[in-house]
């Protein structure tokens, strides 16, 4: 979505239903983003990962997936 002519919002949310086996509680999670074009050359942006839980198990024995922050400077020749 714009929010404006140099600001872009992002954002999804994912439902992920239970698996009986192996056994993987259901989860919602959501991710989203920010951007803001400084110039025509610059923008920065700041995203964010599952921030619904602090952590959640997608697949046993491979550990939880944590929440997690991303900033980002993109600068183009």
């Amino acid at each position: 979505m714009n929010l404006g002519p140099k600001v872009t919002f992002d954002a999804d949310l994912r439902y992920q239903a239970a698996l009986p086996n192996p056994a993987v509680p259901a989860y919602v999670e959501l991710n989203s983003r920010i951007g803001w074009n400084v110039t025509n050359r610059v923008q920065l942006s700041l995203s964010g990962f599952n921030l619904l839980h602090a952590h959640h198990v997608e697949f046993p024995g491979s550990g939880a997936v944590a929440r997690s922050f991303f900033a980002e400077v993109r600068w183009r020749l």
